[in-house]
């Protein structure tokens, strides 16, 4: 269920509905309200939508965003093979401004960033870290994301309840 680990939508569909990306899908603003880049396609600008929370309440702000993305780098598994491949560099300007800088020209960031790998989740679950997996074994059981359910935590039986995002 970490959306920076797993491998195939069905790995990750039972926790879609936790988490959100600065991208939609459709390719339309999500998290990001808009976003711009330099000429060359390299150094890439985010707003962030006002009023976004994680389920625990907190903020989705871009240090949160650059945690989430830093996270993915550092994993370096998943499906989050473009953008391990392409993102030198993530900055949080201000708490809704982030910037992202490529290795190269890089058209497709936003479409990159709209994939599942690319969601954004609460830099609180690394209270949940053991040893050096970055809380990946804690989130194979849960969410902590800002959509607009959160995951129900089950004794097992094969069974995926969600409960609402309350700051949804």
């Amino acid at each position: 269920l970490d959306p920076a680990t797993a491998r195939t939508p069905e790995e990750f569909a039972p926790a879609s509905p936790a988490y959100r990306q600065l991208v939609a899908p459709s390719g339309g603003p999500e998290l990001a309200i808009k976003w711009s880049s330099d000429a060359a396609l390299r150094v890439w600008t985010f707003r962030l939508a006002p009023g976004h929370q994680f389920a625990d309440g907190h903020a989705v702000d871009a240090a949160a965003v650059k945690f989430s993305l830093d996270r993915v780098l550092a994993i370096g598994r998943g499906n989050a093979g473009d953008l391990i491949d392409n993102i030198a560099s993530v900055t949080a300007i201000d708490p809704q401004t982030i910037r992202i800088t490529t290795k190269g020209s890089t058209p497709r960031l936003p479409a990159m960033l709209a994939d599942r790998s690319a969601s954004i989740i609460n830099p609180r679950v690394m209270t949940h870290a053991v040893g050096g997996d970055r809380a990946a074994g804690w989130l194979a059981a849960n969410t902590a994301g800002s959509g607009p359910y959160q995951l129900r935590p089950t004794r097992g039986g094969g069974v995926i309840l969600l409960d609402r995002n309350p700051g949804w």
